[in-house]
Formats: C-alpha cells, structure tokens, sequence
C-alpha cells in the first residue's frame, strides 16, 4: 500500500497585518490593528485495487469496493478589527492612573468540500470522473461564526503599593440562538499588592519583584458552532443519488457559557531578573454549559444541544524561568511551568444524571459527580482461564449464550447473571493527573534559538 497509493496535500496560508498609532495629547494614545488570515488546504487520495490485487476488495451495501479516491478542499478566512483608546497619567511620583477603551471584531468562516469514490476504471484513472456514481457521495460544511466586543479597562496605583483594576466587556456573537440575547455583559475587579514598594523591601537588591494578587472575573463562552442555535442540512447517498437531509434540531433560546472565575497568584522576581517563580491557584464555576440534551424519539437521533450543565474547575500551577548564564551578547534561558487540575460535574438539568456519547468509536459519559467525558465500557476482572471458572461464574452475553473458557470476565454490575449495556460503568479519565511543559532559548547579538516541550 505505501508503494502505490498516491497521498497528496498542498497547504497555502497568507497572513497580513496593519495597524496605526496615533497620540492626539501627551497622555493619549489611539491605537488600531487590522488583520487577515487565509488558509487553503487541498488533499488528494487513492487507494488501488482494481489493477494491483494486492489489496483485498471491501464489501458493503454499495457492493464491492476495489479502489477509492477521495477529495477534499479546505478554506479557511478570518478578518480581525480592533481600535481602542488608551489614557496614562501619573499624578505624582508614587500614583498612576491608566485607562482604556476600545472595541474588536472578528469574522470567521470555514468551508470545507469532500467527495468520496470508488472503482474506477483501473488504477491508472485516480479521478473522481472515473468513478462509479454507486457508492459515490459528498460532504462538506460552511460555518461561519462573527464575534464583536466593546472593553474597557482602568487601573489605578496607589504609592507604588497597591494596584486596582476594573474591566467591563461586552460581547456578542453570532452562535447564540435567533431568540436568545446577542450581546452579555462580563465584569472583572483585580487587585495587587506591590511588595517591591514596601518599605521595608524597597532598597532590598536582590529583589525586583513580590507581587500578591487577587481577580474575580465573570466571562462567556461563544465559541461554538453557529448550527447548533439554526437550522442546517447534510449530504446523504441515496443509491445513485446524493441527497441532502435535515441534520439537526434547532436551540433558538441557546446563549453563551458562563464562568465565574477566582485566582489568586504571587509572582516573584530576584536576582536582576533572573529568576522569575509565579504560583497560581484557580477556581472556575461554569454554568449554562451546552450539553447534548437527550430528546423524544420522535425527533430521531439527531443532536440537541442546551444550557443545561454545571461544573466546577479548580486546581493550581506553577512557573519558573531562570537566566542561567547572561553576558553582554549572550543569555541561555530555561523554564517550565507544571499544572494540577480538577473538573466535577454538578449538574446535567433537571432529571439527567449521564449523558452518553460516541466518538470515532470510543464511548464517552459525562455524569453528575464525575469529570466530564470520562471513557464509558465494561470493567473486567482478567480473562476466564478455563471452563470451569466460566461456569462457576455463570454469565450469559445478551444474545443467550454462556460465557467460556477464554472470554473476557467482564463484571455483573447489576447481579443479574447477565452482560449487557446496564453494566457499563465509567471506567477512567482522559483528563490528565499534571500538564505543563519546559523550554530552553539562547539569545545570541539578536538572534534566537529556542525549543519548547509539552507533557501531561
């Protein structure tokens, strides 16, 4: 196969950017940033079979599958706009004021275009026009989701000691539902205290920085597909055909996810800068999660997706950057950062305690009490190592046959002598126990060499 399918992808990407910088007064700047971003992908695949036996044919309900060719085109445009404001004024040697306003807007769409194909005339035609129209059958998708935002922002430093903030933004997006509201509104109060203005630290050499704060903040979540809160169609193979079908059930009222966020951190710097500790502890409670609500089955097996969860996410992190060997022209900078997390479901609505889900072939659920999306099976005790032991155990699979010797010895959940799907169980997480990474960068009279490494 590695010697005669033809695999092909061409990848083009294009990103500008502008923006200008205007100071009308001393303490007035007027900022702007307008980009682009546009990428294009083009894949090409075939599999051959008709000519070269050396692959065996599949079968299905479309028959015998000899070769496929597959192709697909991928674009992807995004504009960004952002202008604000922004006002510094230092009243005296010890207190500064600094403000900001401004507003952003960000355009996306993705169009992707797929087709999928079998036996051409021989493997030599590698095309689409080659092939058989039974069997053959598009997909594709064109998403499109526009964000706007208005924030303001002003902090306020007092003897070099303490600092205040207080943030307003305000959001809306087109992914929320034709009935729902199209802007919220999200506010944030911070305060630090600045220990490098303490008195008793402020001729301390050694030490550049000792920061304590402190930020409570409420923010949205309106980065989900537009075709949950609309009506939206899909391709279907109809014999020789290629149809489209309704894909979903609409969530008019649907409206952003919530998250009332606290993190409290201290950030330290020392030795001329050269080391650089923060230590972060956060607590997130998120609500009006968007959750594949279960639905009559009426309405089929097509997905619904509502406000109906809670959860709780809390744990803590910690960076380091030390300058190991800094010169004049050369400077050799390592650091990491290591985090520990926690996510519990609270609440999936009103009388829904799990909901199950498949993706790619793996099991999903995500219940109440537990982290969300946690794997989904049968647990097991080993392997029934003889008949007897079978037989002991007495375990029928739900189509009426006796486990023996060989098979799997799954657990009877429910003790009623048989394996079926009441005794799945939620079997394991795939969130993981730590994350984080570590990198290395040396600078060199004004180049840079760096890598970076992620684990969890």
């Amino acid at each position: 196969i590695v010697n005669t399918l033809d695999a092909t992808s061409r990848q083009y990407d294009v990103n500008i950017q502008a923006g200008f910088k205007y100071k009308p007064i001393m303490d007035l700047t007027v900022n702007g940033l307008f980009g682009i971003y546009y990428n294009y992908n083009k894949e090409h695949l075939f599999i051959p079979g008709k000519s070269d036996k050396t692959i065996i044919p599949s079968i299905d309900n479309y028959g015998s599958e000899d070769n496929t060719v597959r192709d697909g085109v991928g674009e992807t445009t995004n504009f960004f706009y952002n202008v604000n404001a922004q006002y510094t004024k230092r009243l005296n040697s010890k207190d500064k004021i600094n403000a900001m306003l401004g507003a952003q807007v960000l355009t996306s769409k993705h169009e992707y275009d797929g087709a999928y194909a079998r036996n051409t005339t021989n493997d030599y035609y590698q095309i689409m026009g080659a092939s058989d129209k039974l069997g053959k059958h598009f997909d594709g998708y064109l998403e499109k989701w526009n964000w706007m935002n208005f924030y303001a922002h002003a902090d306020y430093t007092y003897k070099n000691q303490w600092q205040a903030s207080v943030n307003l933004a305000v959001d809306g997006s087109s992914s929320t539902g034709e009935d729902a509201n199209r802007f919220y509104m999200y506010p944030s109060v911070g305060l630090t205290w600045l220990g490098k203005g303490w008195k008793p630290l402020q001729n301390t050499t050694w030490l550049n920085k000792l920061n304590v704060r402190a930020e409570y903040s409420l923010t949205g979540n309106s980065r989900f597909a537009s075709t949950m809160g609309m009506y939206y169609y899909k391709a279907a193979p109809y014999q020789d055909l290629s149809a489209i079908v309704r894909a979903n059930v609409p969530n008019t009222q649907l409206k952003p996810e919530r998250n009332a966020s606290l993190n409290v951190g201290v950030d330290v710097a020392a030795f001329q800068n050269r080391l650089n500790i923060s230590v972060d502890y956060f607590n997130n409670r998120i609500s009006d999660m968007i959750c594949a609500k279960p639905l009559s089955s009426v309405y089929g097996s097509i997905p619904y997706y509502a406000n109906i969860g809670k959860m709780d996410n809390n744990g803590v992190e910690l960076s380091l950057q030390a300058s190991l060997v800094r010169t004049r022209d050369f400077e050799w900078i390592v650091g990491g950062n290591i985090a520990h997390y926690k996510s519990e479901i609270k609440s999936l609505g009103e009388g829904i305690d799990q909901i199950v889900n498949s993706y790619d072939g793996t099991t999903m659920v995500t219940a109440v009490g537990h982290s969300p999306y946690e794997f989904y099976g049968y647990e097991t005790l080993g392997v029934f190592t003889s008949q007897a032991e079978a037989d002991e155990a007495h375990l029928m699979v739900d189509n009426g046959n006796y486990f023996r010797g060989g098979d799997m010895h799954y657990v009877d959940q429910n003790k009623d002598g048989k394996i079926d799907g009441s005794d799945r169980v939620a079997i394991g997480s795939a969130q993981p126990d730590f994350y984080g990474g570590f990198y290395s960068r040396i600078n060199y009279k004004g180049f840079a060499l760096s890598a970076d490494f992620n684990y969890s």
